[in-house]
């Protein structure tokens, strides 16, 4: 049987198609190295559970206000991060914490979902150990996913997610149907149990009790608006607010002078307390 035969075969059939780290993550160029203590930020490094180094920036906001660790997208990294970080810090007071996943950016190591999440606890509790509080926790396309484990795993005071999906069989069925050509509309993306598990925002969020702002693009096509809409209508939180934004793409995150922004800034000055996490399943994966 010819190759071609056997690919008609599979997608008659419907070919499972694993979606594991290597479909899923995709650092981009690393910056100079140099640039990690000349950015104009405190730069910080924490060592990870298995010795890998990773690396973050503080953006200092006012002394009395609390801190928030933000977590960017997938092909992002803190160098594109740093104009939102001021703009949170500007607009907030509040000190805004960057960090490099692990492969990306300044940090070390090779990109992995579950050790990013994983990476995400050792900043965290960095950032408590420096601030002596809890804090505000944000993310954006892949980083809500980190956002979210924090939100279960740590006492944090509030959550902001933009462009969350809400779980991966859902997201990896629309990235087919969406941007690939009709007769590969067979193939059944499998995520591995460790994708499957990080993408579950919305069953992470429907047990966590912190108030939540999710933002969701109008326009988005990567992750569809009706994801981030499941995300907040089924979250547990008592205090809760999705915010759409007209005519936004996936990658649109200026929120400065926007009704987004003001969103942002009315939710993180609202005064609230310290929430405890719900504690977290083991791993499916694990």
């Amino acid at each position: 049987m010819t190759i071609i035969a056997l690919v008609t075969a599979g997608l008659i059939a419907g070919a499972p198609v694993p979606v594991g780290d290597h479909f899923i993550l995709h650092p981009p160029p690393r910056p100079r190295f140099a640039l990690w203590t000349a950015g104009g930020f405190v730069p910080f490094q924490i060592v990870a559970a298995d010795g890998t180094v990773l690396r973050g920036w503080i953006v200092a906001g006012r002394p009395q206000r609390p801190w928030i660790i933000m977590s960017y997208g997938n092909g992002s990294d803190m160098v594109q991060m740093a104009a939102l970080a001021r703009w949170m810090t500007r607009a907030t007071g509040l000190t805004a914490v960057l960090w490099d996943y692990r492969g990306y950016g300044f940090s070390g190591g090779t990109p992995s979902v579950l050790a990013t999440h994983a990476d995400a606890l050792r900043v965290y509790d960095e950032v408590r150990r420096r601030s002596g509080r809890a804090p505000w926790v944000y993310g954006v396309s892949f980083g809500t996913t980190v956002a979210a484990f924090l939100t279960v795993s740590r006492p944090v005071l509030g959550t902001i997610l933009h462009a969350p999906p809400a779980d991966a069989d859902t997201e990896f069925t629309h990235v087919r149907d969406t941007f690939l050509p009709w007769p590969l509309h067979r193939l059944v993306p499998v995520p591995t149990p460790a994708i499957r598990d990080a993408f579950a925002v919305a069953d992470r969020m429907r047990r966590a009790h912190t108030p939540l702002l999710v933002l969701h693009g109008e326009a988005d096509t990567l992750i569809p608006i009706e994801q981030g809409r499941r995300v907040e209508r089924e979250a547990g939180s008592a205090r809760k607010q999705f915010v759409a934004i007209p005519h936004a793409e996936h990658n649109d995150v200026d929120y400065d002078g926007t009704p987004a922004g003001r969103a942002i800034i009315d939710f993180l000055v609202t005064p609230t307390r310290e929430t405890g996490p719900t504690p977290e399943r083991p791993s499916r994966s694990s």
